[in-house]
């Protein structure tokens, strides 16, 4: 009877995910009328009640993790344009920082922005090209503190994709003491161009590239 009722247990299973909690209850009570039906532990009759009292139990776990700790919510980030009033805020900060002086791009006025609020923290997401597939793509994240209820811009990350699959030029300043390089305008290089596989770029040597890759994406299409 007990082997029996644990068969039943496994399946049903994958067929009455409907009726979730009762499978589970059902479950465990063959399970375990299983193992106590054959404490020598030997033979199908064991494995299956085991089997099917594992079951149950995991069965269980998941809807009371699914009850009382459900996941939040995903609400998509809303996407702007530079001349939003969202935005302008954070635009501001970013013109009005030392930004150009040390390197960084221009934001283009066709840049798509995405804003995220971490308390006194806000990491600006800009970005210009195809965000899915292949194209000229570039962006900036850039990070922003609220102190005193102005905001300060205090560091940078520039991506400029080349026209090779997983080919990057990354560009980057943090001004916070514990960053690995603070203050310092780092520049590296992900791909196989034998003359940017160096450490210790300088944006003198990536910038002929970055114009190489420009003419490229605007002649061809990019490797798949």
């Amino acid at each position: 009877m007990a082997e029996n009722l644990a068969w039943l247990c496994v399946g049903l299973f994958p067929i009455c995910v409907a009726l979730w909690l009762p499978i589970a209850l059902i479950a465990i009570m063959g399970g375990l009328a299983g193992l106590a039906a054959d404490r020598r532990r030997k033979g199908t009759m064991w494995l299956v009640s085991l089997f099917a009292l594992g079951v149950g139990a995991c069965m269980l776990l998941v809807l009371v993790r699914n009850r009382f700790f459900p996941e939040p919510s995903s609400t998509p980030v809303p996407v702007y344009k530079i001349t939003d009033e969202a935005a302008k805020p954070f635009l501001q900060t970013i013109s009005q920082s030392n930004r150009l002086s040390l390197g960084f791009s221009p934001i283009p006025p066709d840049a798509k922005v995405k804003i995220y609020e971490y308390g006194s923290e806000v990491d600006v997401y800009i970005s210009v090209g195809p965000e899915t597939g292949w194209g000229e793509y570039t962006s900036w994240h850039v990070s922003i503190a609220k102190v005193n209820n102005t905001y300060k811009w205090v560091g940078e990350s520039e991506v400029h994709a080349g026209p090779h699959r997983y080919e990057n030029i990354y560009i980057s300043y943090c001004t916070n003491s514990k960053a690995i390089q603070p203050n310092t305008l780092v520049v590296e290089y992900r791909g196989e161009d034998p003359r940017l596989k160096r450490p210790n770029l300088t944006l003198q040597d990536v910038r002929p590239v970055l114009a190489e890759w420009k003419k490229a994406w605007a002649m061809s299409t990019p490797e798949k």
